[in-house]
């Protein structure tokens, strides 16, 4: 198995240990780049996708 393929293995525990982000933050977000609740976003980065739809509601 290739190092790439290798968080597939831990993505479990990855969202187990790892900590939700506050809702402050992406209030933050939305205040710092004047976006409206109805934009749309794009979360681009290694991981499971924390930030889903249901955390901008």
């Amino acid at each position: 198995m290739e190092n790439k393929e290798t968080f597939n293995l831990v993505t479990n525990e990855y969202e187990r240990y790892r900590p939700v982000y506050p809702s402050e933050m992406f209030d933050d977000i939305f205040t710092y780049l004047n976006l409206n609740k109805e934009d749309s976003i794009l979360e681009i980065g290694c991981g499971t996708g924390q930030a889903k739809e249901s955390d901008f509601n």
